[in-house]
């Protein structure tokens, strides 16, 4: 360590120069960083939704990401404007679809107008970034207008600059109140935001980076950090009073505090890594991103920090100023008088703050504070993706499915392309002759072998012939006037014999004895079963049909003739677009159940909606199913939820308390310090759930690790003076002097997380990100006032289980 330190202080420019170019490397790798926005891609391996969309991904791979689009919302428009503009939208290159009915409800609320732009480009693609950019430059100036939808969503500016000003200036006026310099704060801030971007750089080496943890990475980095700082320069500090040579003083000074330090920083990484545990990878994502951040800047506080400090030894000399002084006798005799009814409070506050928790309701969805989804609510669409082989069991689901109320659209191949479609409703819908459409519906279903053995009593053919064949339009064509005559006399010549008008003929039989074309006597037969039949002609499936219709009916010369080549070449146009459509729809193996729906993302009725479907999906279908989007993902992580957060808590509680009893050898220490840590996120719970809030699961898996690994300093920092006060003062003297070495620092760094994610959680433009910040925020005040008022108390109470005989009784 010597050798360290001493290569540290007497290296210092070199040691700076060197972090000055990793720097520099660093800002220039920024932009190399992937931003990655989707957040499915961090579902857990074993996630139904995630095998599903990894199917989905593959079966329809040249349709899943064709295109994107982006919603504009203008305010106040005349009807002129209205029309205008959606003629210029269409007019924008690239601008594939333009979706809007000046007639709508969809589309036109009070005094707002909605338009969605449809592009045939990937979300992500530059593509689509210019046509987004594009029609805001072309409207902001002129008109109010807001945005929201895909596009929309990777283009939205992460973190204000005025926000990370305003966060900067938070830190430095904190920093100007608190410090003994008036120059001090802005070597920390240099020290600061070297790692910060030394952190941000080197994310370009990952594959790719949440825009969440991106968001709040070096802001949640800056305020973790930020005591290292202030550890070292009070170290450096009281070296000074013991030696006049600047040199010798920071090599004790970072001797002696880096056991402080590293303690400290190595219960935020491990808190911090205790995400990784996560079943959802986006702990895996922000806990790498956020403890190799922390590790950097441990890093540039042991590096960077002495190297400034002693090259602008003499500015922070000039700018000398008196620090905040607190006065803390009262602190603790207050802790040492009353250290039994603090441990009663803080067993209270415990019990009741981990029931009440349960009252806060728990989110599952992320939240979306874009005006144009509150002024147009979004469809909400689920994809049920099941097994081709489930086919004929789908409709069962349909039935359970198409009459609630709150489903707008149901698109599927067995609503659409496999719906089944009477001839009836198949002749108006396509125009044709029903009769003919009849005929062929026939044809279609029937079994040609048993037609061949079918057999009509002679009189009752010739009559068919005569009255229903003959009279029709489409089918008198195929009987000539010499036919239609032999017809006529066979039936006077047969009409006095009982034997020849109910002898039963097949087609073969029919056609000897009339001397008719086989073909067109089985057309005959055919038809007379169509409309004869004892059984209905039973519903065929629309794509089918039309691919019978184009395939096989257009090849066969005597059907042929039913459907003009007008008709034929409308239903060419049908199939054709029928086959685009299909890709969509049926996959190699998986078809896919698009559900449209105009409920919440998450809400009760949403969760009913599900659990109904899966239970008719399990009891119906007889393969695997999966359920994608937003509601199904949220309805999948509400299931594992209470599992997850119990398995992080108590990994994060081991691996802190492993190191906080490794640092102060006992057990008895750590096994307060978590307790206290817990009791303030049970606490900050609380809070928000009196709000009448609800908190983001993922905030509140986040804010555990966070809270457990970086509040948990100031403890272990009280507790420290405490156990080094207790070697020859009493308990009250201790008590003092520990609030005395400890309140500076912990006001310090508790007052910029407090402070500074505060007001992140109010003004950031994600909501997502915001709750992570205000409840950081919050749990952080909750902490530090549990550290000052409970924890003093709590460690007189176990002093002799924690000394055992060792301390000072007097």
């Amino acid at each position: 360590m010597k050798k360290i330190t001493n290569f540290l202080v007497e290296k210092r420019i070199l040691v700076l120069i060197v972090f000055i170019i990793f720097t520099i490397v660093s800002f220039l790798l920024i932009d190399q960083v992937n931003q990655n926005n989707d957040m499915t891609k961090y579902l857990p391996d074993n996630s139904s939704m995630k095998k599903g969309l990894d199917i989905m991904n593959d079966e329809f791979s040249d349709t899943s990401n064709a295109s994107s689009s982006f919603k504009i919302m203008f305010t106040d428009l005349s009807k002129q404007e209205k029309t205008k503009i959606q003629h210029e939208l269409t007019q924008i290159k690239d601008v594939t679809v333009v979706d809007y009915d000046i007639n709508s409800e969809e589309f036109n609320k009070d005094n707002h107008t909605l338009y969605e732009v449809h592009v045939n480009y990937e979300k992500d693609s530059e593509k689509a970034t210019t046509v987004y950019n594009k029609v805001i430059d072309n409207y902001k100036n002129n008109y109010e207008i807001n945005t929201g939808g895909d596009i929309d969503e990777l283009n939205t500016e992460g973190l204000p600059l005025w926000i990370s000003g305003l966060a900067v200036l938070i830190l430095m006026i904190v920093l100007f109140i608190m410090c003994s310099s008036w120059f001090e704060p802005i070597l920390f801030l240099i020290t600061i935001m070297m790692s910060i971007i030394i952190n941000m750089g080197t994310n370009a080496f990952l594959n790719s980076v949440s825009t969440m943890t991106y968001s709040i990475a070096a802001i949640l980095q800056l305020v973790l950090s930020m005591d290292y700082s202030i550890i070292l320069i009070n170290r450096y500090r009281q070296e000074l009073e013991k030696t006049n040579n600047k040199n010798t003083a920071m090599k004790n000074a970072l001797r002696k505090a880096f056991s402080a330090i590293s303690s400290s920083s190595l219960t935020t990484i491990v808190g911090l890594l205790a995400l990784v545990f996560m079943s959802y990878k986006i702990g895996i994502d922000m806990g790498i991103v956020l403890a190799k951040g922390v590790f950097i800047s441990l890093i540039c506080i042991f590096t960077i920090l002495p190297a400034l400090i002693l090259i602008f030894d003499k500015i922070i000399d000039k700018t000398k100023k008196k620090p905040l002084h607190l006065k803390m006798n009262y602190f603790g005799k207050y802790s040492s008088k009353w250290r039994y009814a603090i441990i009663i409070l803080f067993l209270l506050l415990f019990i009741s703050s981990f029931f009440l928790k349960n009252n806060t309701d728990i989110s599952y969805v992320r939240e979306n504070n874009k005006l144009v989804d509150e002024v147009f609510p979004k469809e909400n669409t689920i994809v049920l993706l099941y097994d081709n082989d489930d086919e004929n069991n789908i409709y069962q689901i349909l039935d359970e499915v198409e009459d609630n109320k709150h489903i707008k659209s149901i698109n599927s191949y067995s609503t659409t392309l496999g719906k089944k479609m009477t001839y009836s409703e198949f002749a108006t819908s396509m125009e044709l002759d029903e009769t003919v459409v009849q005929l062929l519906y026939y044809n279609n279903l029937v079994d040609k072998e048993d037609l061949i053995s079918k057999t009509i009593p002679f009189g009752k053919l010739l009559v068919f012939i005569q009255t229903d064949v003959a009279t029709n339009e489409q089918f008198s064509k195929y009987l000539s006037n010499d036919m239609l005559q032999q017809m006529e006399t066979m039936k006077s010549s047969s009409a006095n014999s009982s034997d020849i008008i109910n002898q039963e003929l097949t087609i073969q039989e029919f056609s000897q004895i009339t001397g008719t074309d086989i073909s067109v006597t089985t057309m005959l037969y055919e038809y007379y079963f169509a409309t004869h039949g004892e059984e209905p002609i039973q519903g065929i499936e629309l794509y089918d049909f039309i691919n019978y219709l184009v395939n096989d009916v257009s090849k066969d010369e005597t059907f042929s003739l039913f459907i003009d080549e007008d008709s034929f070449d409308k239903l060419t146009d049908v199939k054709s677009s029928m086959d685009k459509g299909i890709i969509n729809l049926v996959g190699k193996n998986h078809s896919r159940f698009i559900i449209t729906t105009d409920l919440d993302e998450s809400s009760d009725l949403t969760t009913s909606f599900i659990k109904s479907l899966e239970k008719n999906c399990t009891s119906i279908l007889k393969n695997n199913f999966y359920m994608i989007g937003d509601s199904p993902m949220a309805y999948e992580m509400s299931q594992i939820f209470k599992s997850e957060l119990n398995r992080i808590t108590i990994i994060t509680a081991i691996a802190i308390f492993t190191v906080i009893a490794i640092t102060f050898q006992s057990i008895i220490i750590p096994f307060i310090l978590v307790l206290i840590i817990q009791c303030s996120i049970y606490t900050m719970m609380s809070i928000i759930g009196f709000q009448g809030y609800s908190i983001y699961f993922m905030a509140l898996l986040i804010v555990q690790c966070i809270l457990m690994g970086a509040t948990i300093d100031y403890g272990i920092l009280f507790t420290t003076y405490y156990m080094e006060n207790r070697k020859d003062k009493n308990i009250l003297e201790s008590l003092i002097s520990s609030y005395r070495g400890s309140i500076h620092t912990i006001l310090t760094s508790a007052s910029i997380m407090i402070l500074i994610t505060g007001i992140l959680g109010y003004t950031s433009v994600d909501p997502n990100v915001g709750q992570i910040c205000e409840s950081i925020s919050k749990g952080s005040l909750c902490a530090t006032l549990l550290i000052i008022f409970i924890l003093p108390g709590t460690l007189t109470v176990f002093d002799k289980l924690i000394f055992k005989g060792k301390a000072k009784t007097s």
